[in-house]
């Protein structure tokens, strides 16, 4: 009787080859989701279903990432699960911006610290007292420390009148988080000095304070009245005092401006409806800087020139004369609310040039002060009001002729920088101030204009149980129907 080899058997041959196929099978793709697993967490794919692409990063945000060269490192001082609150758009969008600045950046680490667990945390290493939910943004040059409510924009309800109740309106997440990672890695942040002490007009410089912070604007803020300005400042504001200067503030000043006849500081002047008569500081203004803040406030008499439905709320052209380069669309008006007229004193004077900056249109009025409730703009000469003029003092260096220059700018309306109107994009107001301060300063890079996000379009909500769901589905239950297929058809053909 012969014998039948049963490794040359064709029931043998096809009964080996479908296992072998199987077993690849099988192992590629315990492979694949091995690699994957391991890709994801260093590049975590994120796909963003919003309609606005609210969970996406700005491009410019990326490119700065991209090119960042100094290490800077992201310490949550909270569990991953307990920041990231399941079902909050808000923290969920703060969260997924922490990790796409470890995404886009191989420079940036992030990892989440429990004070619970480790409560000596930052002890001896932080002046600030550190409490869970902090987020410090750190470099070998300094550090920041960042709170959750600094990341989200809230608001209160008409009818919560103690303000208990916050309600989160956007999220400042990539704002603030860009902010933070630019302030740790340049070297010499500018600095800019908020002059108060003389009763300033409340709340009149957060909307600036926040923009240019934003963009990697270091401030402080100096009492004037009784401190003098920081030789470290490269820019100082006014916001609207109600009070008015005496000369010994006007020498303060002069001196800062004057930098010991090297120029090159600059100040910003906002002023408001609400001051009052300063004939010693918008004095000087006039005098020395051919800036004069006029009195009244300007109506628009055109509806089509007005935001919402106040005739005070003009809508204003940027002239072109300054500070414009570099701007996506320089036709785009701007907000301004309540303005006084801003006029050119002199257009040049020795070594000084005034140049209007922003103007209304020519069908507005001015409104006297003192107008009585039966006032109308009827018996008023409709023209275009200047808003915002700026004057440049240029001093040439004898060794080099290096044009050495210090500068004012001076705007109608403390309304122009409310943070409203900074952050719309059918205004002008924030794009145009990022633009000017850099052009006053002469700085070039680490600068963003970050819009915040709002969860305002339709979103496909995936919960952390969602997550595990699907985890199970292709990490456990897809392998092991693979396997199981592979061993019923090897099982049928073996017994054929």
């Amino acid at each position: 009787i012969m014998k039948t080899n049963i490794f040359k058997s064709r029931r043998f041959k096809h009964g080996t080859l479908a296992t072998v196929i199987t077993v690849v099978f099988i192992a590629a793709v315990v492979l694949v989701n091995i690699i994957a697993t391991i890709l994801l967490d260093k590049f975590p794919l994120n796909i963003d279903l919003t309609k606005e692409q609210s969970m996406s990063m700005a491009e410019d945000s990326k490119d700065f990432l991209k090119k960042l060269d100094k290490e800077v490192k992201i310490h949550v001082l909270a569990e991953e699960s307990t920041f990231n609150q399941a079902g909050n758009f808000y923290y969920t969008h703060a969260l997924n911006t922490m990790k796409q600045c470890t995404q886009y950046s191989g420079k940036v680490s992030l990892d989440f610290i429990n004070l619970e667990k480790n409560p000596t945390y930052g002890t001896g290493k932080y002046s600030e007292s550190l409490q869970a939910g902090n987020i410090i943004i750190e470099s070998d040059l300094r550090y920041k420390i960042v709170s959750i409510e600094d990341l989200f924009e809230v608001t209160y309800a008409e009818t919560d009148y103690y303000q208990q109740n916050p309600q989160i309106s956007s999220s400042k997440a990539e704002q603030v988080m860009l902010s933070g990672i630019m302030f740790v890695s340049e070297t010499n942040p500018t600095e800019v000095t908020l002059l108060t002490g003389f009763s300033e007009v409340q709340g009149g410089y957060s909307g600036i304070q926040s923009l240019l912070e934003s963009n990697n604007y270091s401030f402080k803020t100096v009492n004037i009245l009784t401190e003098d300005i920081p030789d470290s400042s490269n820019m100082v504001i006014i916001p609207a005092p109600t009070k008015d200067y005496t000369q010994k503030e006007i020498d303060k000043l002069e001196t800062f401006l004057g930098n010991n006849g090297k120029n090159g500081k600059k100040l910003i002047y906002l002023a408001s409806y609400q001051q009052g008569n300063l004939p010693i500081l918008e004095g000087y203004l006039e005098t020395d800087w051919g800036i004069k803040i006029g009195s009244g406030v300007i109506w628009e008499t055109n509806a089509s020139n007005v935001y919402g439905y106040s005739y005070y709320n003009t809508l204003n052209t940027l002239t072109g004369n300054g500070y414009t380069d570099g701007l996506a669309d320089s036709t785009l008006p701007v907000y301004m609310s309540a303005s006084r007229p801003v006029t050119a004193a002199f257009e040049t004077k020795s070594e000084m040039k005034t140049t209007s900056l922003i103007t209304s249109a020519d069908t507005c009025v001015l409104q006297p002060m003192d107008a009585g409730e039966d006032w109308t703009p009827d018996n008023e000469t409709k023209q275009a009001f200047t808003t915002a003029v700026s004057c440049t003092r240029t001093k040439y260096d004898s060794d080099t002729n290096e044009a050495l220059e210090s500068t004012v700018v001076a705007f109608g309306s403390l309304d122009f920088f409310v943070s409203g109107a900074l952050q719309m994009d059918t205004f002008n107001n924030g794009d145009f101030t990022v633009n000017m301060c850099n052009d006053l300063v002469g700085k070039e890079d680490n600068t963003l204009n970050i819009v915040p996000k709002s969860d305002s379009s339709e979103t496909l909500d995936i919960t952390e149980a969602t997550v595990k769901v699907f985890q199970i589905i292709f990490v456990i239950v897809v392998p092991i129907a693979v396997l199981a297929t592979g061993l019923i058809i090897w099982f049928r053909r073996r017994h054929r």
